[in-house]
């Protein structure tokens, strides 16, 4: 209640520019996807937002431009997508497995291009989220690895913000 009535008391003067410090800490998950709702709004309404939050997917959500600070020196700065693409050195494959058999990730860590596998879920899904180097297509060396048969989806995406701000800072 405290943190809702500090952001009331910033928008009462109804100000052209508003400096939001990490303003969903504190709050419960209803009160933050309400303000995430209502910056969008604000900043349609001709207001300027300074947003400070260490919560990367809501910077991911809640922008138009981003700056990425590390130990006071801007390291990188535009759009979300221009952070992602200029700055990530990764591409992901994410494969949900049926039946991963023992030492699987060790093989799929071999393959070539292959960064780093960070596997979540145990029992009968396991779901592999696999880093390659950027431009490598590793897809088809991927699926072969773990097997068609054990495939219950495979999706090579872009890597999101939070990916690519760990790229940054390494």
């Amino acid at each position: 209640m405290k943190q809702r009535l500090q952001i009331a008391r910033g928008l009462l003067m109804d100000p052209p520019v508003l400096f939001l410090d990490e303003p969903a800490i504190g709050l419960d998950p209803i009160a933050s996807q309400e303000l995430r709702n209502y910056i969008p709004e604000l900043a349609g309404q001709g207001k300027t937002i300074l947003l400070t939050t260490h919560y990367i997917a809501e910077a991911d959500m809640l922008r138009d431009t981003i700056a990425i600070i590390s130990r006071g020196r801007l390291v990188a700065m535009g759009t979300p997508n221009e952070v992602k693409q200029r700055f990530s050195r990764i591409g992901v494959i994410e494969v949900t497995v049926r039946r991963a058999r023992e030492g699987l990730i060790g093989e799929v860590s071999r393959i070539s291009g292959v960064a780093g596998v960070i596997s979540t879920g145990e029992g009968a899904l396991q779901k592999l989220t696999i880093s390659v180097s950027a431009g490598t297509d590793a897809k088809d060396s991927v699926a072969e690895t773990i097997g068609a048969d054990d495939i219950d989806s495979l999706v090579v995406r872009d890597p999101t913000l939070e990916e690519a701000y760990i790229n940054i800072l390494r």
